[in-house]
């Protein structure tokens, strides 16, 4: 298992609460996660606990991990070795975030995401987020990509 840290840069994200409105992460803001190479057709991505951003408007976005029917991590995220720098679509698992603004936990399934390698990542050039209340994020939303060490 390896921790991958997510660095956002100036306006790389601009996240949308249930509400629709925009909150832009603060510069230089970080998330991890915990990846597991089981195979070429199996990398696993978990949502570390404890995970939080700062908004340039002065809101917290808090990152809720779940757990699976084992009691378990749930995934966010599998790969395989074939979808290196490949934009793919669809795939299991969401990015559970408080709401910023109304404390109710909005549930980002990934409709599109483009990572460089998936195995050993460092940037993510694109990735299409989609919440239950029909809510979309276009990431990044400006720059060339989030950094991934």
């Amino acid at each position: 298992m390896a921790t991958k840290t997510f660095t956002i840069d100036t306006g790389e994200w601009i996240y949308i609460d249930k509400n629709g409105s925009p909150h832009t992460v603060t510069n230089a803001q970080t998330f991890t996660t915990t990846m597991t190479d089981g195979s070429a057709t199996k990398v696993d991505y978990y949502v570390d606990a404890a995970n939080s951003m700062t908004t340039t408007d002065g809101y917290t976005l808090y990152f809720r991990p779940e757990v699976d029917g084992g009691m378990g991590a749930r995934k966010i995220e599998i790969f395989a070795d074939t979808e290196d720098a490949t934009g793919v679509h669809n795939k299991a698992g969401e990015l559970c975030i408080e709401c910023p603004v109304t404390g109710i936990v909005q549930r980002w399934r990934v409709a599109q995401i483009t990572i460089d390698d998936v195995d050993t990542p460092t940037a993510v050039s694109g990735l299409k987020l989609e919440d239950q209340f029909g809510n979309v994020m276009d990431l990044p939303s400006t720059g060339s990509g989030i950094t991934v060490a």
